[in-house]
């Protein structure tokens, strides 16, 4: 059972705030106090209501490719990395690039991401699942982001 709704933002202009949205569909699959949802695929929290998207993680789920063209897999593993790459949004790219900068791994940084209590990294199993606004928060304070960074592996490094 998932939740699906418009994607908005309030935005304040001239001291009044509105709801702002471009038509993006978005659903969760956890229950919050606003809505009800569940599921047994350990889907995103919040994903893009698109059939694609779905599909693959449900393939993701059992174990299975995602759904190609029905070209041998020789010829369909670069074509799904050029792909990936295609699609890659832009914040995501700025944030692997600071990841990298500060020797931070993505595990770490969705591990800093669920410590901040963002909901939408709670059962992110990849970066790519945390939507743009989580992603810009980070990049705005990434000070905040290696402090956390150092903080977490101190406490590791206390329970080892």
């Amino acid at each position: 059972m998932l939740f699906a709704r418009f994607e908005t933002e309030l935005v304040k202009t001239n001291g009044k705030t509105r709801a702002y949205g471009e038509g993006n569909r978005i659903m969760y699959t956890e229950s919050r106090p606003g809505w009800d949802a569940k599921n047994r695929f350990d889907l995103p929290f919040c994903m893009p209501l698109d059939w694609k998207t779905f599909g693959d993680a449900i393939r993701a789920f059992y174990g299975l490719p995602a759904k190609g063209n029905g070209a041998a897999k020789e010829m369909s593993q670069p074509t799904e990395k050029r792909v990936q790459n295609d699609q890659e949004r832009p914040l995501l790219v700025q944030v692997r690039e600071r990841l990298e900068q500060s020797k931070i791994s993505e595990p770490e940084f969705l591990d800093i991401l669920r410590a901040a209590q963002i909901p939408e990294a709670q059962s992110a199993t990849s970066l790519q699942s945390i939507p743009d606004k989580p992603l810009a928060l980070s990049l705005a304070s990434w000070e905040t982001v290696t402090a956390l960074a150092e903080e977490l592996r101190s406490q590791k490094a206390e329970t080892v």
